[in-house]
């Protein structure tokens, strides 16, 4: 069951999600994955941080100083870091003890096949449930690409963390329920 969060650039996705992880976590759903945290210089961004959910460790991602990696946009991506975040997704899916995983965010690197295409090809094929983080113009294409229908979709400007749990946290307890 894959959710996805979408909103402009700049709409708070990466905030909503660091606000549900939390809750998430106190509601005793194991949640795995990424964040990507702005780094911003000067009021305006000038790169990302690959944020490990379970380890709390931080990697860098993409930085517009710095040529060379996997250009998107003014961005250049860390070759090893986008290598590392395939292997978390990979291993954190097959993980019986991660309930939840979050994948923030799917963009045109990956429908070009870069950055977590290798990963989000095996995710989309798993039960288990996920949050993928998309820009609007791209949701209709994600799901067509990774052939699944979301199982909701919430927008960042009319959802909160609290109501993105309520959907979410839902189904954790249907499923303890059984």
């Amino acid at each position: 069951m894959i959710f996805l969060l979408t909103g402009e650039s700049g709409s708070g996705k990466t905030t909503l999600l660091n606000e549900l992880v939390p809750i998430l976590s106190n509601s005793g759903i194991i949640t795995g994955g990424f964040t990507a945290p702005g780094i911003w210089e000067n009021g305006k961004r000038s790169g990302f941080t690959l944020h490990d959910i379970i380890n709390k460790t931080n990697y860098p991602l993409a930085q517009t100083s710095q040529p060379g990696g996997e250009m998107q946009g003014r961005f250049s991506f860390d070759g090893n870091t986008l290598s590392f975040g395939n292997r978390l997704l990979h291993e954190q899916v097959e993980d019986p003890c991660i309930d939840f995983m979050v994948i923030d965010e799917v963009g045109p690197m990956e429908m070009r096949g870069k950055g977590w295409a290798p990963a989000l090809n095996k995710l989309c094929s798993k039960a288990k449930s996920q949050l993928w983080v998309v820009r609007p113009d791209l949701v209709l294409p994600v799901q067509e690409k990774w052939k699944f229908a979301a199982a909701g979709i919430f927008e960042t400007v009319a959802h909160d963390s609290a109501s993105v749990f309520n959907v979410i946290g839902s189904i954790f307890n249907f499923r303890k329920n059984e």
